[in-house]
């Protein structure tokens, strides 16, 4: 179930790439509450498996291009339930704007 709408889910490996990241799976709130422990754990999970990851600005920077490439995905989406899709684009365009997304690229 996506943002309280009951609509058949297809299995994991069918569903899109920004759907698997928080700031599409997540509802707003929880997104909010847990994106930092979930970057932290991402990160300390790639050091685990002895990746250098990303530091500082360019974590950021990536997240922000992250969240834009979702939203702008989840835009075009058709063959999707509009009810999903509006729940996804309410939650990518909130990530992007509390990440301040569009200040990463030149528009």
């Amino acid at each position: 179930m996506v943002a309280d709408v009951d609509v058949p889910r297809p299995p994991l490996d069918e569903l899109p790439v920004e759907e698997r990241r928080p700031a599409a799976a997540l509802p707003v709130a929880e997104r909010r509450r847990t994106e930092r422990d979930l970057l932290a754990h991402y990160l300390d999970r790639l050091r685990a498996r002895d990746i250098e990851p990303p530091a500082g600005a360019s974590v950021e920077r990536g997240i922000r291009l992250g969240i834009l490439h979702g939203f702008y995905l989840w835009g075009i989406t058709q063959m999707v339930h509009p009810s999903v899709t509006r729940a996804m684009l309410e939650r990518m365009g909130t990530a992007a704007a509390d990440h301040d997304a569009f200040s990463s690229v030149q528009v």
